[in-house]
Order: structure tokens, then sequence, then C-alpha cells
């Protein structure tokens, strides 16, 4: 799904594919996610966290939209996308795999709640993305979250079955 969104049709996306989500990593033993360089550099944890931040960031920008309030990019103007991600994992490199899923959970059920509170015209308002300001905030949704999962899915995907060999 792409271009615009409906917000049943987001809201559907978003539930669906979180739970595919979920499901991979509810493989994983919980043990098993603060293992270093899983994926590049991170461990799984990190992997969760960086989607998080974007999630998170996603359900900020949709907040904004739904109060009227003007795009207002603050460090992503001038962040280059590793050091956006960068400042997502950071925070959670010492925190237990188990708070980092939890804290995820909430950040997914807050953008949820985000998303239902636009209206249909919110959600074809433009420029919430520096990187891409003919985006609409439904595209921005969808890209943070469940156009963003399948990628690091792939990546997990290929650690497991690296790691049963």
């Amino acid at each position: 799904m792409q271009g615009a969104y409906t917000r049943t049709d987001l809201l559907a996306a978003l539930m669906a594919e979180r739970g595919r989500w979920d499901e991979l990593l509810d493989e994983i033993d919980i043990r098993r996610m603060d293992q270093p360089e899983a994926i590049g550099q991170w461990s799984i944890k990190l992997v969760i966290a960086h989607v998080m931040g974007w999630e998170r960031w996603a359900a900020e920008q949709a907040r904004e939209v739904a109060r009227g309030e003007p795009a207002n990019p603050g460090d992503f103007a001038v962040l280059d996308f590793d050091a956006i991600n960068e400042r997502f994992v950071t925070p959670y490199r010492d925190r237990p795999p188990s708070e980092v899923r939890a804290e995820s959970d909430e950040v997914f059920s807050n953008l949820v709640g985000s998303v239902e509170r636009l209206t249909p015209e919110q959600l074809d308002v433009r420029g919430r993305a520096p990187w891409s300001p003919d985006q609409t905030i439904g595209q921005v949704v969808a890209e943070s979250s469940f156009l963003h999962y399948p990628e690091h899915m792939e990546e997990i995907r290929e650690w497991l079955e690296r790691e049963q060999r």
C-alpha cells in the first residue's frame, strides 16, 4: 500500500504488519536479543529501538498534525540518517531487552492512538519529513512503521538462519 491512505486502511496495515513483526520477535529468546552485531553493528534489541525511534517520531508528527501545529523539523533538518538512528538507539544500549520490547509496544500504541485522532483531511497534510516534503502524514506514518518492518524482518530472519547453522 502506497500513496494516499484512509485512516481505516492505515490502522489496518499498522495492526497487521505489527502482528507479523511481533510474531518474528517472539521467535527469539529474549536473552539472545542482546547478542552484539546480530544485524550489522546492532543487536536485535537495538534494531527494535531503531524501529521504535521512527515510530515515536511518526507518532509525534501525527499528534502535531492533529493539533493543527506547523511542522517543526528540529534536529531532523540537519542530522543525517545515521546520526538520527544513532540518537534513537543510544539510550537503549544498556537497557534489558524485555524493557525495550515493552517500551516498543507502548510507543506503537501511542502511534495507533495518534493516527486515530487524524481526520481524513489531516492524513493528507504534507511537509512533516524534511527529507521528503511532499509526503503526507499518512505516508510518513507508513514509512516509519509497517513499511519499515520488512527491511529489518528480512535481516532478522537471515540472522536466525545463521544462528541455527
